[in-house]
């Protein structure tokens, strides 16, 4: 199952995350598939976007309770965020603090991550 889908319109690609743990980038304009990020996620891959400014950077969240910002042109893993190990916040009872959204920052450089326990963490990309 794809969870989340997110478009570079500049670029004219697309990338989907799905339940495999994989990240999908398609090129629209060749109508193709461009890159399979095979070894994103242990679990579960929740959201993806690309990095604002980078043509070849992805950023994605997974429920193995990992942030991910990628080179998906060399298919590696630039930087792991793991987010899911900062110390629950008081109150929480159930979600755990797994990334189930990202928003970039226009200037390519901080991504917001929402996390399950209802907190966002903001992260540096650069």
């Amino acid at each position: 199952d794809v969870n989340e889908v997110n478009m570079d319109s500049q670029n004219g690609l697309l990338a989907a995350a799905d339940d495999s743990g994989e990240v999908l980038v398609y090129d629209l304009k060749a109508k193709k598939l461009l890159r399979r990020l095979q070894q994103c996620h242990s679990n579960i891959c929740a959201t993806s976007c690309f990095r604002v400014g980078q043509r070849w950077q992805l950023v994605s969240g997974g429920l193995d309770g990992k942030v991910v910002h990628w080179n998906f042109n060399k298919i590696r893993a630039l930087h792991s965020f793991p987010v899911a190990q900062a110390p629950a916040q008081q109150g929480q009872m159930v979600n755990p603090r797994y990334p189930y959204c990202l928003a970039p920052h226009r200037n390519g450089e901080h991504i917001a991550v929402g996390l399950g326990d209802g907190s966002v963490s903001v992260l540096d990309l650069s």
